[in-house]
């Protein structure tokens, strides 16, 4: 009674909310009927940007009579802002094909008008489009374009907007340390401006929020989401304060904090019920509904929410939305053993993610990144040629009056020798540092290309079809049952087992080459809030083999990347339990500040380690041990070593067989830039 009695007040604030929202669009219609002409257009389109997240009907009506208006008086600035608004208006109801018509005509115009701003605006909401179509090299073009523009006009605002539109697209294609850093630059900028637009920057920590979760960081997550939702909130924007709604619950569905999760997913739906928009944010909340339900073994509801998703996404053309759906649906069919409808779900899913994910679109996302890298390179070369240009004008000059002076003075006619000479030597270097300047962009351009083939191989070309093959074995067991033999039975072991294997491999492998990718943020880490976030992680681990951690001393505070720190204290005590020697773990961490560095050491009575393997143990794939002894893939040691090296520090070890080992690590007192 008193959860339906809360609902319901929370209903009604929402309701609330949504008019206290209007309060513009009332100002704006009651401006209407005195204005004639381009002020009325001006004001038309407006309301019907305003309109787009109270009523879509009312946002098309709005824009449909600014354009008819701006035809009538016939002109062009009001014609082609409009056919931009109504292309705005569309793409808020999802239907696209009509939305890329109307902004295709605007564009074409404001190239012929000259108008660089309003062609930027148009040309990243056009990239949008495609974002939301699954085409993320069309979207990746139309955005590094609008980008461009912005940044020879100087428009920081827009460069901001364009930042972080790009940092959603790298998020969609998993490349979260390349979206971790267009996120923080546009954060940078709209914090600078003036007057700040504070639902801007409430979207900036939702994505920043999105970025951390995909990163593993939850906590940093928790921080920016809450600070999103707090924002949204006073500046009554039930757009934004929903989308900060259904991230958080989607931080506690991670933790499996299901009842916790819950309430901010039903308080997103119902605004969402309230706005009445089916597009993508709605299908998001009703993806997540559906995926907490399963869990909780609620079979109908999930079943409910995800067709209902499933519904939207179609009629939309989301792609990717459709992906999820088909994914959830796979897995709700299967619980209930209904498992020729999972194995149609799981089918559709494999067909919508190979169109997605291809080798030939990826390359060339891959090629337009690195081209545009390359271009700013090229602009740098450009800049040194002028400036060498000017140079030799100044050369000339002084060569001039070389003529005059040497008349006049043997003595000014050797320091200008001098000078001529030193400026030859100057020339030159700038001419080599060009050539360098040259090399460094083709190697770039190789690296970029390399590293996108990997990362595909690793998560696309080889992940899915092992998760197909464990998937479909389990569900031939679950399906044959009493028919296997045993024999059958211990095959099909080997084969999930297996998998399983492999897809742990995978994951180490792609989370060693990712470990200093892209530039990372430092910033000041109280490492006994990383201890705490480690001993959670572990938490079964240490209750499973019956282990004791002992921190002896309170740890420092020091500069580095706080995601990174988890993984590397993480493996090395979880190293420590796994190699136990047949008697409960003890592992005792201490810290020391010596010769400005931190000095950490993690000592355990373990197995040991034999001297003749010391140059092996922190070399990729070396298994000192075979999988039957210790699970493992031979990475995770190679992965500390690359966080410690990276950031100036060094680690090492001491053991004695069958007494137990020490590993030490060091860290710079003084935080190193990321690189």
């Amino acid at each position: 009674m008193i959860k339906r009695f809360l609902l319901l007040i929370m209903a009604c604030i929402f309701t609330s909310s949504l008019l206290i929202g209007k309060g513009n669009i009332v100002k704006l219609e009651a401006q209407l009927p005195g204005l004639e002409g381009k002020e009325r257009v001006v004001v038309l389109n407006e309301l019907a940007i305003a309109n787009r997240t109270q009523s879509l009907k009312d946002a098309l009506n709005y824009a449909e009579k600014a354009l008819s208006l701006s035809l009538t008086i016939g002109e062009d600035k009001s014609i082609t802002t409009s056919k931009y608004t109504l292309g705005k208006v569309y793409k808020a109801m999802s239907d696209y094909s009509q939305a890329l018509a109307y902004l295709s005509e605007a564009l074409t115009e404001a190239q012929h008008l000259k108008d660089e701003l309003l062609k930027g605006n148009i040309l990243n909401t056009i990239g949008l489009t495609y974002k939301h179509l699954g085409n993320h090299k069309d979207a990746l073009n139309y955005i590094m374009q609008s980008l461009d523009i912005y940044k020879q006009i100087a428009d920081e605002k827009g460069i901001a907007k364009a930042y972080n539109n790009l940092a959603t697209i790298y998020v969609r294609l998993e490349d979260y340390q390349t979206a971790l850093k267009y996120h923080l630059n546009a954060l940078k900028i709209k914090e600078k401006l003036s007057p700040p637009n504070h639902n801007s920057i409430a979207s900036s920590y939702n994505n920043l929020g999105v970025v951390y979760r995909e990163l593993g960081d939850l906590p940093q997550a928790l921080i920016y989401y809450e600070r999103a939702l707090n924002l949204k909130k006073e500046q009554e924007d039930k757009d934004g304060e929903a989308s900060a709604l259904n991230n958080l619950g989607g931080i506690y569905n991670l933790q499996e904090q299901y009842t916790k999760a819950l309430p901010y997913f039903i308080k997103c739906l119902n605004i969402r019920e309230e706005i009445n928009i089916e597009n993508e944010k709605l299908i998001l909340v009703l993806n997540n509904l559906a995926d907490i339900y399963l869990k909780m073994g609620r079979f109908e509801l999930a079943t409910k929410y995800q067709e209902r998703a499933l519904s939207i996404a179609s009629n939309i053309g989301t792609k990717e939305r459709e992906l999820q759906g088909h994914s959830t649906m796979s897995k709700i069919k299967a619980a209930v053993n209904n498992f020729e409808e999972a194995y149609i779900h799981q089918t559709a899913h494999a067909a919508i993610k190979d169109s997605l994910f291809n080798y030939e679109k990826l390359q060339e996302i891959a090629n337009l990144n690195t081209r545009y890298e390359v271009q700013n390179k090229q602009k740098e070369i450009e800049d040194l040629q002028k400036l060498n240009e000017v140079q030799k004008s100044k050369n000339q000059l002084w060569q001039a009056g070389f003529v005059l002076f040497v008349l006049m003075s043997l003595g000014i006619a050797f320091l200008l020798y001098k000078w001529i000479k030193y400026r030859r030597v100057s020339n030159r270097l700038l001419e080599e540092k060009n050539e360098a300047i040259e090399n460094q962009n083709q190697q770039l351009k190789r690296s970029n290309v390399d590293l996108e083939q990997f990362a595909y191989v690793a998560s696309h070309d080889l992940k899915e079809p092992l998760r197909m093959i464990g998937s479909f074995t389990q569900l031939l067991g679950r399906e044959q049952g009493e028919k296997l033999t045993e024999n059958s039975r211990e095959y099909m072991s080997y084969i999930v087992n297996g998998v399983r294997r492999m897809e742990i491999l995978l994951e180490d492998l792609l989370r060693y080459s990712r470990v200093g990718k892209a530039e990372r943020t430092f910033k000041k880490i109280n490492m006994n809030d990383i201890k705490v976030e480690v001993l959670s992680n572990i938490q079964h681990q240490i209750a499973d083999n019956n282990a004791q951690v002992i921190w002896e001393k309170e740890l420092p505070i020091v500069e580095h990347n706080r995601t990174e720190m988890v993984q590397l204290l993480q493996n090395l005590i979880s190293n420590a339990i796994k190699f136990k020697n047949g008697k409960d773990p003890i592992v005792q961490v201490n810290y020391e500040l010596e010769e400005k560095n931190h000095t950490f050491s993690i000592k355990d009575n373990g197995i040991g380690i034999d001297k003749q393997y010391a140059d092996k143990v922190f070399t990729i794939f070396q298994r000192l041990h075979s999988h039957t002894e210790y699970e493992g893939t031979g990475i995770g040691l190679a992965v500390c070593k690359k966080i410690v090296e990276r950031c100036g520090g060094d680690i090492w070890f001491e053991s004695e067989l069958e007494q137990g080992t020490t590993f030490y690590f060091t860290i710079p007192e003084a935080g190193l830039s990321g690189g």
